[in-house]
């Protein structure tokens, strides 16, 4: 019986071709917009989530901000000192604009940060990261070279000129493509870019905090703030999370999956009722010969999922088209995890309208 449900689909491709072709059309939505809040969501907290640090330690009134926040170096000691802390150093963040050949500057972050403490970048792509004290030196986002520039290479950062000793990635801050640099280089950055600040070396945005093995986070946290009054620290995953505006952009793109997957269970639903209608006579003479009332809705169901597999199979084949003709500039991330996430949640969301619906095929099979 089961493959004689799906034997119907291949013999007649115009019934069923327009709900695979509505079906696949509604997961290639959904995938497109979740890779889409993937990619957003990497390009924008990578200077935070791709490092070797466990908390963050923000002024308190900065919101999560890594831009906004403001600290005194001399928080660091007291920091190193609580317990379960294994190492802590200072971060700078100074939005600013770069200068790399185009006949526009670009929106950068630079990030003044010492190898000798957390808060460095994780993933170099090539080259070396700068070394403490050393001038006139940085290593660059990838995507801020959109294969103009490399290792070797200068880029003029607030007047600067750097030259590029190395190439990072999943490294971007609220999108903008980010500049690392050692914490004297980021002074000087942030003087050129607020004069009216000065050369000031007392201060940086953020503390970033290095754990012991078995230390709990949220207990070292509590103890650091507890320590230093008038801050809020943060785990990893809570920093990122807490920038500005991520959290807003991310619920609003997943609301569209969902919106787009509900679209795949109205569409389900209706053609359960569409074939329910169209065959009456046909599903009561098979009552009438013996069939279950069961296996006919179970069968209804199989070819509805069926088409949603054929149609979210054609969606991640056109997903991935799509990628390899996107920029690099766009942010577009394809993850297997969220693929498949996605992908069962449409297939899901097409059997329980196809279930929804199941009603009317029992009344259309009624003697």
């Amino acid at each position: 019986m089961t493959a004689a449900w799906l034997l119907e689909i291949r013999r007649r491709p115009r019934r069923f071709g327009p709900l695979t072709i509505a079906l696949a059309a509604l997961a290639f939505l959904s995938l497109a917009v979740a890779a889409l809040a993937d990619g957003l969501l990497l390009a924008s907290t990578g200077s935070l989530r791709s490092t070797d640090a466990d908390l963050y330690v923000y002024a308190d009134v900065a919101r999560g901000s890594a831009t906004a926040s403001v600290l005194p170096l001399e928080l660091t000691t007291p920091t190193i000192h609580v317990p379960g802390v294994a190492g802590a150093g200072p971060v700078t963040y100074v939005p600013t604009t770069a200068d790399v050949g185009g006949p526009d500057d670009t929106g950068v972050v630079v990030v003044g940060f010492s190898q000798a403490f957390p808060g460095q970048p994780a993933k170099l792509r090539a080259g070396r990261l700068p070394r403490d004290g050393e001038p006139g030196v940085a290593a660059v986002d990838a995507r801020l070279l959109e294969g103009s520039t490399a290792v070797g290479g200068t880029v003029s950062v607030a007047g600067r000129s750097l030259e590029i000793v190395g190439v990072v990635e999943d490294a971007g801050y609220l999108l903008q493509p980010t500049v690392w640099v050692p914490p004297y280089e980021a002074v000087r950055v942030r003087a050129a870019t607020w004069p009216e600040m000065g050369v000031e070396e007392g201060l940086a945005s953020l503390i970033a905090v290095q754990l012991l093995d078995g230390a709990d986070a949220q207990t070292v946290a509590a103890d650091i703030d507890a320590t230093l009054e008038e801050t809020a620290t943060l785990t990893a995953t809570e920093a990122y999370r807490a920038i500005p505006g991520v959290g807003a952009q991310q619920s609003t793109l997943r609301a569209v999956v969902v919106v787009t997957a509900t679209g795949a269970a109205l569409i389900a639903a209706l053609f359960v009722s569409l074939l329910a209608l169209d065959r009456r006579r046909l599903l009561r003479t098979l009552v009438a010969l013996g069939a279950e009332r069961r296996d006919i809705v179970g069968g209804a169901l199989l070819q509805a999922a069926a088409c949603a597999a054929v149609g979210i199979a054609g969606a991640a084949a056109g997903l991935v088209l799509l990628r390899v003709g996107l920029p690099d500039t766009v942010p577009f991330a394809l993850r297997p995890t969220t693929v498949a996430v996605v992908a069962v949640g449409v297939l899901v969301a097409t059997a329980a309208g196809g279930g929804f619906a199941s009603g009317a095929l029992r009344r259309a099979a009624a003697r």
